[in-house]
C-alpha cells in the first residue's frame, strides 16, 4: 500500500502571494490542500474580520482532515485568523515569513516561522511527524518576544489587538499588565520601510535584541537556533515608540503610536470617542478623525 503523504492546508491557494506554493508542497512530500477561508465578511473593522475568518478556517479545517497548515504572509487580520484556527483545532502551523510588517514580526517571535531553512519543507515535516501544535509552543515568554519583537518595529494598537486576541483564546492571563510593563521600556529599533530592516529582515532584528529575546521553543526546535550574528544598530531614526494615553474624565487607557516628536513620553490631542469599532471604522473613512485628534 502506498504511503500516504502528509496533508498540508494552504487558505486562498490562488492568492497573489502564493506562486507555486502547491508545487513546493509537492516536492517536499506533501500533498497540498486549498482552503477557502477569505473573501468578502461583514464591515466593522479588522476585529470582527478576524474572528470570522477564524470561524471559517476553524470549521473548514476537519473537513478537511489536515495534518498541519501553512500561512502565508497576508493582511493581519487574516494571519490572526488562522492562528486563532489552528489553536481550537489544535493543528500544527507554519507561517511562511517574508515579514513586512510589525504583526508578521510578531508570528515570527511566536516560534512559528523557521529562521533559517525552508518553510515548506518544515511544513510538511512537521505534518507528517505531527507537532508542535501551536497551542504547545504558547507561553508567557513568547509573548513577552512577540511583543518586543513587534513594538521594536514600531507596532502599534491593530498589532496589540491581536496578540490580546491570541492570548485570550490561549487562556493566557496576565497579557495586559505585560503590555502596561513591556510597552514603556521597549524603544523602537526601526521601521518596515527602513533600509536597515530590508537589509536584515526579521532574523536580524531578532540576533539585534539578543539578550532582550527569551530563547523560548519554536516550531523547528530553539526559537534562537540559526539566528546570524548581530547586525550594527540602524543609523535612522525610528521615531517615537508607542505610549499609552489616558482619558483625564474617564480614565479609559489606551495605546496610541504617535507621529512626529513625543515630549517626555506624553502625547495630547482633541479626543474622539465611539460607541463601537463599526462607528469608529465610519469615522476615519469620512474624514471626521483628523491628525491630532485621539
Amino acid at each position: 500500500m502506498p504511503e500516504t503523504l502528509p496533508r498540508v492546508g494552504i487558505p486562498d491557494l490562488d492568492a497573489p502571494d502564493t506562486p507555486g506554493l502547491s508545487d513546493r508542497v509537492r516536492e517536499a512530500g506533501g500533498e497540498p490542500v486549498p482552503l477557502e477561508v477569505f473573501g468578502p465578511c461583514p464591515g466593522g473593522g479588522v476585529a470582527l474580520a478576524r474572528e470570522w475568518f477564524a470561524d471559517r478556517a476553524a470549521v473548514a479545517i476537519p473537513a478537511a482532515r489536515l495534518d498541519a497548515l501553512l500561512a502565508v504572509t497576508g493582511r493581519p487580520e487574516e494571519v490572526s485568523a488562522l492562528l486563532l484556527a489552528s489553536l481550537r483545532t489544535d493543528l500544527p502551523l507554519v507561517f511562511v515569513s517574508r515579514p513586512s510588517d510589525p504583526f508578521s514580526a510578531a508570528v515570527a517571535a511566536l516560534g512559528l516561522a523557521p529562521l533559517s531553512g525552508e518553510a515548506v519543507e518544515t511544513a510538511v515535516e512537521v505534518a507528517r511527524s505531527g507537532g508542535p501544535e501551536f497551542g504547545k509552543l504558547i507561553e508567557s515568554f513568547s509573548f513577552a518576544n512577540a511583543l518586543r519583537a513587534s513594538l521594536s518595529l514600531r507596532g502599534g494598537p491593530e498589532t496589540v489587538l491581536h496578540l490580546m486576541a491570541l492570548s485570550r483564546e490561549a487562556v493566557l492571563p496576565g497579557f495586559s499588565r505585560m503590555l502596561r510593563v513591556l510597552a514603556p521600556e521597549i524603544p523602537a529599533v526601526t521601521d518596515p520601510g527602513s533600509r536597515w530592516f530590508e537589509e536584515h529582515g526579521v532574523p536580524g532584528l531578532f540576533a539585534y535584541l539578543g539578550d532582550d529575546l527569551n530563547d523560548t521553543r519554536s516550531i523547528t526546535g530553539g526559537f534562537k537556533e540559526g539566528l546570524p550574528p548581530a547586525p550594527e544598530a540602524p543609523g535612522e531614526d525610528a521615531g517615537p515608540s508607542p505610549v499609552f494615553v489616558k482619558g483625564r474624565a474617564s480614565s479609559t487607557e489606551g495605546l496610541c503610536l504617535p507621529r512626529g516628536t513625543v515630549e517626555d513620553g506624553k502625547v495630547s490631542g482633541q479626543c474622539r470617542t465611539f460607541t463601537s469599532e463599526d462607528a469608529a471604522v465610519r469615522a476615519v473613512a469620512r474624514g471626521d478623525v483628523e491628525a491630532g485628534h485621539l
